[in-house]
């Protein structure tokens, strides 16, 4: 898992100060409110990570994108799949803060 090896690039980096948290975040709803959120907000990571996206405006580099949606999301098969076997995404959030003699 990259996520992993992120921790220890931190220590190696001098970063003693590590707090991480693992979210859970299922693909699809279970029905009740929370899942609905949830599921939607990893899928839109998901898209955002994975998904090609389409220049709108502005410049360069900083230029905004439309966020596209993934059609894997519209495909009943793959929901249905998604459901029976409880697919979710697994994101790790990391905060961190270098040790005072490790400092420039």
């Amino acid at each position: 898992m990259p996520s992993k090896s992120v921790l220890s690039a931190l220590r190696e980096a001098g970063f003693g100060d590590i707090h991480k948290v693992w979210m859970w975040m299922p693909a699809t709803s279970v029905g009740d409110e929370l899942s609905t959120v949830t599921s939607g907000i990893g899928r839109y990571l998901y898209d955002e990570l994975y998904s090609p996206r389409i220049k709108v405006d502005g410049y360069g580099d900083a230029s905004v994108r439309k966020h596209m949606a993934s059609e894997v999301w519209t495909d009943e098969t793959v929901m249905e799949e998604c459901r029976r076997y409880n697919t979710a995404f697994r994101w790790l959030k990391i905060w961190a803060k270098k040790s005072p003699k490790m400092r420039a």
